[in-house]
């Protein structure tokens, strides 16, 4: 006797929410930026940068921060996008900062949060479910769970290996009843708790590029050629 798989359908809309960004499109701009037309906020916020095809990335866009000192770029849908979350929730993003002086001093984010006007660093009080690289804190990425409610630094983490400006490289965080998973290119590299994840607010689904410390006249940019989130609506 045969046993028969079934996979959830991600891509039904009455089941799930999905947004899936593969960094094409005609412009660059605010409100035209990639394929779901991403919205820009920040201090001298940036366009985003259009690297073409390389080998290991198709569609690709780069999230600048321009070069002085705490300048920042935050990319959001304008609008909440994400009315609730709940377990099944799953991020998944292909990134590459780009090397040198580009990805030092530097934080670069992808996940939803709760406010399109401000970067998820460690002291941002704020909600945020998502990835970060600070060279505030170390050179590698983290999953990160944040909490408003708690105040400044309220957060969980899990270390995600340290940073790669050579290859692309996949993170993917998983929302479930006991905790969030954090992969790296399909490894699992440890779970967030629960308690820093504020799950009664609406969110935007969001990507930041800040500059730390102005240690010269170059912008920080991450390169991204994937971003997709699925989140379950409860729908039937």
């Amino acid at each position: 006797m045969s046993i028969q798989v079934i996979k959830p359908d991600y891509n039904d809309p009455l089941k799930y929410y999905r947004l899936t960004e593969r960094f094409v499109g005609g412009s660059n701009s605010s409100g035209y930026a990639g394929q779901n037309r991403w919205w820009r906020a920040g201090t001298n916020p940036q366009n985003m940068g259009s690297p073409a095809a390389v080998a290991g990335a198709f569609g690709i866009k780069g999230i600048a921060a321009l070069t002085a000192t705490d300048d920042f770029t935050v990319w959001t849908q304008l609008y909440n996008d994400v009315g609730s979350i709940r377990p099944g929730l799953s991020l998944t993003i292909r990134v590459r900062p780009q090397a040198g002086a580009f990805s030092n001093d530097a934080m670069f984010s992808f996940g939803i949060q709760g406010s399109r006007l401000v970067a998820p660093r460690v002291a941002a009080t704020m909600d945020f479910l998502g990835f970060r690289y600070d060279t505030g804190v170390d050179t590698n990425w983290h999953l990160v769970v944040k909490d408003v409610a708690g105040g400044a630094g309220a957060e969980s983490t899990v270390n995600l290996g340290a940073v790669d400006t050579t290859n692309w490289t996949t993170y993917r965080l998983v929302y479930t009843a006991t905790g969030v998973d954090g992969y790296t290119n399909g490894v699992l590299k440890g779970t967030a708790a629960l308690t820093h994840l504020d799950t009664a607010r609406v969110w935007f689904t969001a990507m930041s590029a800040y500059n730390v410390s102005a240690s010269g006249a170059s912008q920080r940019i991450c390169d991204a050629t994937l971003l997709d989130l699925i989140v379950p609506t409860g729908g039937w």
